[in-house]
């Protein structure tokens, strides 16, 4: 009766409690009804016999395989449905397209060279001059060309068709419709992956033979664009790696050929200029004390250089002076020319100064000695001219005229000296 089942033939009408099927739409008892196997029952869609007997052998029609679909629709009086197939109503599941299913529930990708339409057993071959890659449901008849950066071989020269689109690989190139890569022979050019056509060499790299990708220059060369070979950094500019050219040489440096980086001046040179590939020597009247320099710097007054390539000024000695950087002059008699001397100093009356002198001598006594006097002058009576005396006055009355003649000698006596000099 309705609420039980009958597990066999000949059970009293009460039977077994029906059990409920988590895949039924209903709890599902037929009493001494059976089923065949392979049926589904009208209420249990989905589900179908493994065997002879009651609703508790039903299990769940369909396959787990790729390619398979679960059944749905409305539910159909013991539809037939095979072991393991998926079944609505009294249709079977066909294969999909680009899959090839041997059994009914195994599917398989079709291979490179075939194609699968939809309900095949078996992949199909591709015809002659077609285009069939992996995964096709039909053939491509040609024409097809291949895309520019990728080749399509061709595996066999019967059937002669097309199987996979390749990547040009890196060291060659593919124009459109390749069958094979091309090498990358171009000296001065690369190619990557993918490259439909040779790329030149950028700039501050080389390419040769077959590149795939350009190398850097290294330090002390240099590359224009579409280089197959560095070349050395020219005098007066220095490159770092990967230079595209030589950067001129700063001033307070000087870059030989093959300079990676400027090289500072070393004292006692200098380098006054862009461009320099050598260091010049400091000039007389400079100095040149530090690294790098531009400009050499020009010794003070008092000072002077006796040669090229100083580092220090040197200082004027005494009884000499010096007017200009580049010279040292005696001292002119009736001057004194102590250290660092620029120009001469005259002496003061009531001394008197010799060549070269360096301090002013006191005029001794019994003589007088004018300004700028480079001798002593005797007195006309010594008693009257103590040390230091600048003019006689022992004879008043004669010292006039006798005085502004030895004032004379001693003046003229230092032009004649100085002129000497």
């Amino acid at each position: 009766n309705s609420g039980g089942q009958c597990p066999w033939s000949g059970q009293n009408a009460y039977g077994v409690k029906c059990t409920y099927l988590a895949n039924c739409s209903s709890v599902n008892c037929w009493g001494y009804t059976t089923c065949a196997v392979g049926t589904c029952p009208s209420s249990a869609v989905g589900v179908f016999c493994i065997q002879s007997g009651n609703s508790d052998n039903f299990k769940i029609c369909g396959c787990s395989g790729e390619g398979t679909v679960l059944p749905t629709g409305a539910a159909v009086a013991f539809a037939n449905c095979t072991v393991n197939t998926t079944v609505v109503a009294d249709a079977v599941y066909t294969c999909d397209a680009g899959f090839y299913c041997p059994t009914s529930c195994t599917s398989i990708m079709c291979p490179c060279g075939s194609y699968c339409p939809a309900g095949s057993t078996a992949p199909i071959a591709c015809p002659a001059n077609s285009y069939c890659p992996e995964n096709s449901a039909a053939a491509i008849p040609n024409p097809f060309v291949c895309p520019a950066g990728s080749y399509c071989p061709i595996p066999s020269s019967t059937p002669k068709y097309y199987c996979n689109i390749s990547v040009c690989p890196c060291g060659t190139y593919c124009p459109s419709g390749s069958t094979i890569p091309l090498n990358c022979t171009q000296a001065g050019f690369y190619c990557t992956q993918n490259t439909s056509a040779p790329v030149p060499c950028p700039c501050g790299s080389t390419c040769s033979n077959r590149t795939c990708v350009p190398t850097p220059v290294p330090a002390g060369y240099f590359s224009p664009v579409g280089a197959s070979a560095a070349t050395t950094c020219t005098a007066g500019t220095y490159c770092p790696a990967g230079s595209c050219e030589g950067t001129p040489c700063p001033c307070g440096s000087r870059c030989p050929p093959g300079t990676s980086a400027p090289q500072l001046c070393a004292p006692p040179y200098y380098c006054p200029t862009t461009g320099m590939s050598a260091q010049a020597l400091c000039p007389m009247g400079y100095i040149c004390p530090s690294v790098g320099m531009c400009n050499a710097t020009k010794c003070p007054l008092g000072t002077f250089v006796s040669c090229a390539g100083k580092v220090t000024c040197d200082v004027c000695p005494v009884g000499r002076y010096c007017p200009e950087v580049n010279r040292s002059l005696i001292c002119p008699p009736g001057n004194y020319c102590p250290v660092s001397s620029s120009a001469p100093t005259p002496c003061p009356a009531g001394s008197y100064c010799y060549i070269g002198a360096k301090v002013a001598t006191l005029c001794t006594a019994g003589f007088y000695c004018p300004a700028s006097s480079s001798f002593q002058v005797p007195c006309y009576n010594a008693a009257a001219c103590p040390a230091g005396s600048s003019r006689d006055s022992s004879a008043p009355a004669r010292r006039s005229l006798q005085d502004t003649a030895a004032e004379g000698a001693a003046a003229a006596g230092a032009g004649a000296e100085r002129k000497l000099l």
